[in-house]
């Protein structure tokens, strides 16, 4: 028979109903819910987890913490998010802020000078689609000036056949 999970007495039941009152976040309130079912109902994580709708690891994992270290434990910001970036969003804004001045000025922004800028910004090297992902990320587009070459339009106005 599976192992019953014990919680210690960090808060009283009163106490975490009142949080679960003042929490928001479904995940937050789900992780106050499983700790309140196995204080009120002592049994194993597979029936608290089926009791609360996590998974078995989920609430091993919530009721060792919560154990370890009380409520701080439930209130974390919990994983996912942006971890990897290079800059922050912030810093990314201002970024493309400059290179945005640059372009307006009348000179031309170019990948190429975006990434060299970036690289020195970010102080290492990156690849290309890291820069397209940025330039996507902060709604920029591509805008090509037309160029204009009046010998070709000379040109083609010459072969040009009327009707």
């Amino acid at each position: 028979m599976a192992k019953t999970s014990k919680i210690h007495p960090h808060l009283s039941l009163r106490e975490i109903d009142q949080r679960l009152r003042q929490t928001q976040g479904f995940w937050k309130v789900q992780r106050w819910m499983a700790i309140r079912y196995a204080m009120v109902h002592p049994s194993n994580a597979r029936q608290i987890a089926k009791a609360v709708g996590l998974s078995t690891s989920s609430v091993q994992h919530l009721i060792g913490n919560y154990n370890k270290e009380g409520a701080t434990a439930i209130e974390t910001k919990g994983s996912g998010g942006r971890k990897y970036g290079y800059l922050t969003l912030e810093q990314e804004k201002s970024f493309l802020a400059s290179c945005e001045e640059k372009a307006l000025s009348g000179h031309y922004t170019t990948v190429d000078d975006i990434q060299k800028a970036f690289e020195q910004k970010a102080g290492k090297s990156v690849a290309r689609s890291t820069i397209y992902r940025l330039l996507d990320r902060h709604n920029w587009r591509k805008l090509v000036p037309r160029h204009q070459d009046i010998d070709k339009q000379q040109e083609f106005k010459k072969t040009l056949k009327n009707k």
